[in-house]
């Protein structure tokens, strides 16, 4: 199921007016200035393997190689959190792209080029898998026999601000990577310090009539930001305000609609509790329970929409549990990569 992070690098780089800028400085200098930036177009992303299996990868795009027949496919994946699978899931899809897209002997070969975009914790493993109970040296030794697929990292953890700023990106495509990299990780005052110094780049996308579209954009920007940071809404929506120097209808993202409604949702049973119960213990009691329900129902809805389908045993342990243990879970709903995760021990 797709995260925030997903969300907002799908909504900018799936475009190649902005993917190209951000790949052409990335690759190889020699390689990017043999392709056509200026042919290079979007490929469907699922292919078919053996029988009918479906392999896909977050963007494709297709790019030729000046003054000649020949095509290269960029395969780009966006990355929030370590995998170890992460290099083998690239071998097949490189593999069976270059399958697919070379059916008949007659057709022209083509290459097939792997880029990750990173921003989470921790190093990025980009090595093949070897089993996990064997010593090192076998491992060493069996590794050198795996299947090999060269990847270009982008490790936007390993960023600062300027040098992100510094890439000769559009002004949407540095706006997400800063997003990305920074957003998750700032406080409320420096996420509103933060806003102000890309008041530039916001203005800049604000005006870029796309695609996307500049206000759908800054709406997809503000809605990432109040899914991955605790700065309050109407804060975001004045700093935005202030920074486009324009009226700007409030940014309200999904997690602050479900938040808002789990909170009116229990105050209502609280008092409704609390009334039928008596003065004084009926209503903080009612309250309190009225509370803890309005939570569950939230986070039921958050974990359905993270994760899809939920096993019976969820909602009976949400039921169960503390407020304190609603919270703590709550706010590991949009970077837990598993549902398990959530509920892992601290």
């Amino acid at each position: 199921m797709a995260t925030p992070h997903d969300l907002l690098f799908h909504s900018t780089f799936r475009h190649p007016c902005h993917a190209g800028p951000w790949l052409q400085w990335l690759l190889p200098e020699r390689l990017s200035s043999s392709l056509a930036w200026e042919e290079m177009r979007l490929h469907s992303s699922r292919i078919h393997g053996v029988g009918l299996r479906q392999y896909a990868a977050d963007l494709v795009f297709e790019v030729p190689v000046r003054g000649t027949n020949h095509r290269v496919f960029l395969v780009v994946e966006h990355r929030s959190f370590a995998h170890p699978g992460l290099h083998d899931t690239l071998v097949r899809y490189c593999v069976h792209l270059a399958h697919a897209a070379r059916r008949h002997r007659s057709t022209p070969l083509v290459s097939v080029i792997a880029v990750v975009l990173y921003h989470g914790p921790g190093n990025l493993v980009l090595r093949p898998q070897v089993g996990v109970d064997l010593d090192p040296a076998t491992t060493a030794v069996l590794g050198a026999f795996r299947p090999r697929q060269r990847v270009i990292p982008d490790l936007l953890s390993a960023c600062s601000e300027a040098q992100l700023r510094d890439r000769p990106l559009t002004a949407l495509g540095t706006l997400t990577q800063l997003g990305l990299r920074f957003l998750p990780h700032l406080g409320p005052a420096a996420t509103l310090a933060a806003l102000d110094r890309w008041g530039g780049l916001l203005r800049a996308v604000d005006a870029d009539r796309g695609p996307p579209d500049g206000r759908d954009a800054i709406d997809t920007f503000g809605g990432y930001l109040l899914h991955v940071n605790e700065t309050p809404a109407e804060d975001v929506h004045m700093a935005l305000e202030r920074n486009l120097q324009r009226t700007e209808e409030k940014i309200m993202s999904t997690a602050e609609k479900l938040r808002q409604e789990g909170i009116a949702e229990g105050l209502r049973q609280g008092l409704t509790q609390g009334l039928s119960q008596g003065l004084t213990q009926g209503l903080s009691q009612g309250l309190t329970q009225g509370l803890t329900q309005g939570r569950v129902e939230t986070l039921l809805r958050l974990l359905a929409r993270r994760f899809g389908s939920l096993p019976a045993a969820v909602e009976p342990r949400l039921r169960a549990a503390s407020l304190l243990e609603l919270d703590r879970w709550a706010d590991r709903v949009l970077d837990a990569p598993t549902l398990e995760a959530v509920f892992a021990a601290d």
